[in-house]
């Protein structure tokens, strides 16, 4: 059965999506976060990965989105090389890595609201390009916040920093 929907035609022909978000270095709030697992297809079947909502803090950006998928929770790949991203992303929060390295990672709704500084690129794949993190920067790296949705959710100070 078909859903029936009264559109308006001016406001299709005129809506387009918003620009991608200018490569360069943001403060980012967790939106949404989601602990999940690498399928079974891939070369980490089974392991913890977060996905995460990340928003533009400020700036003329401010409210706009990238989505970030499979971030390891983990800090070694199977094929034993490091997992940088997770000792990024660690840092980026705060988090010191104690001398028995057994890191506490803080429960996904916990991480919503937390503050992170991240660097984003462009990443093209077949016809579609789209703004990835290339990179979590440490919290006290500067950043160029470059944009203008207002936030559904508020911000807030890391309690995880010593």
């Amino acid at each position: 059965m078909a859903i029936n929907v009264q559109a308006n035609v001016a406001e299709a022909v005129s809506t387009t999506a918003p620009d991608l978000l200018p490569e360069g270095a943001y403060e980012f709030y967790i939106f949404e976060a989601t602990l999940a697992e690498y399928s079974d297809k891939s070369k980490n079947p089974g392991k913890p990965k977060l996905d995460l909502v990340l928003k533009v803090v400020d700036g003329p950006h401010k409210g706009r989105q990238v989505w970030e998928y499979n971030l390891p929770m983990f800090g070694t790949w199977n094929g034993g090389a490091t997992a940088f991203t997770f000792y990024q992303f660690v840092a980026a929060l705060g988090i010191e890595i104690p001398e028995d390295g057994n890191v506490a990672i803080p429960d996904p709704e916990d991480l919503v609201g937390e503050t992170i500084k991240a660097r984003v690129y462009h990443d093209t794949y077949g016809d579609n390009t789209n703004a990835k993190v290339k990179k979590y920067l440490a919290q006290d790296a500067s950043t160029e916040a470059v944009a203008s949705v207002a936030p559904t959710a508020e911000p807030k100070k890391s309690k995880f920093t010593k």
